[in-house]
């Protein structure tokens, strides 16, 4: 199809080159004729320099309006060589050149979306480093300029390590992430059971759950079937959706985690008695660095990367991560599992 749009516009191309000769050329031969009477009106080469006038301008019209799209692309491309991404061509046509300006297009701005997202990456990355590296700074001080007790100093260098623990896991979070969005994570897919997988990450979290006296409802039938997945990236999963439920369900509260089977397909859900996300906000929870609660610390609101981390593991899988939330009355997040064959 694209070779024979490519034929039809050469043809066209070709036919108006010949209607303008064959017009100059007898425009040419009425208007100024050779001779008259047997002797010569115009010089020899008047007539002829008239012709190759009009062919001239009409091809150098002709060339600069077919290369009009391509000197806008040029002119683009300069721009964004500049680093000013985003930037667009205006596309007046669906043949080929009309085809590249929509593609030309489209990745101008993926490089403008990716370049956003990256400045927004470092800003969120310095952010989230500074503030342990603070902390760390102010017990250091603090050490070497008091004297004190060996216990106080036993609590400011547990400090210290802690500090240094949580920053150690946000950059093993960030190489996870990075690999799992450039598919260098190698998973085992194979047929497993998930009411194990479930069973292991829930014993995690009992002892939390027993300290905050919130209730544990497990609704998962002795009928789901074997799942395609890796056992240990899907903990991982459930577990990331426990921490988020267990730090925003308030005391006496309740979690309730489930499953069941739908098209061929696993549903497993973590649901939780917390204070709800609003609307405007779900779309974005699965995002790096995202916080519903924007002055939330870390110590509080976690690193901002679990469900991150959770959507790319669901997603290599061939399942799909989503959430459902009410103000006051809680949020239940929910991903799918390809049943085994």
């Amino acid at each position: 199809m694209r070779a024979f749009r490519r034929s039809i516009f050469w043809k066209l191309l070709l036919t108006l080159l010949a209607c303008i000769i064959i017009t100059s050329l007898i425009m040419a031969l009425i208007y100024y004729p050779f001779v008259e009477g047997g002797k010569r009106i115009l010089p020899h080469g008047i007539p002829t320099l008239i012709f190759l006038l009009t062919i001239g301008g009409f091809t150098a019209l002709l060339s600069r309006v077919l290369t009009r799209p391509i000197r806008e692309l040029t002119k683009v491309a300069q721009e964004m060589s500049r680093g000013n991404f985003g930037v667009k061509v205006e596309v007046r046509s669906k043949d080929e050149i009309g085809q590249l300006g929509t593609t030309f297009n489209e990745m101008s701005q993926r490089l403008a979306d990716y370049h956003k997202l990256r400045m927004e990456l470092l800003a969120d990355i310095s952010h989230e480093i500074r503030s342990p590296l603070a902390r760390i700074q102010s017990d250091a001080e603090i050490l070497i300029d008091r004297q004190m007790e060996k216990e106080e100093m036993a609590q400011h260098l547990k400090a210290i390590c802690e500090e240094v623990r949580n920053i150690d896991q946000l950059i093993e979070d960030l190489s996870m992430l990075t690999r799992l969005e450039q598919n260098q994570v190698e998973l085992k897919i194979v047929p497993s059971s998930l009411e194990n997988v479930l069973a292991q990450a829930i014993a995690k979290f009992l002892l939390q759950m027993e300290e905050k006296r919130i209730t544990v409802v497990q609704n998962i039938p002795s009928s789901i079937p074997p799942v395609m997945m890796d056992a240990m990236r899907i903990g991982q999963v459930i577990s990331n959706l426990l921490m988020n439920s267990l730090r925003y369900t308030p005391e006496g509260g309740r979690v309730e985690i489930g499953a069941q089977k739908r098209n061929g397909m696993v549903e497993v859900w973590v649901k939780d008695t917390g204070p709800g996300i609003p609307q405007e906000a779900i779309p974005y929870i699965f995002d790096r660095f995202y916080r519903v609660d924007k002055s939330r610390s870390r110590a509080t609101g976690g690193r901002g990367l679990g469900l991150a981390i959770a959507r790319q593991f669901v997603k290599a899988h061939g399942g799909e991560i989503r959430a459902e939330s009410e103000i006051g009355k809680g949020t239940c997040t929910t991903f799918s599992l390809p049943v085994a064959p």
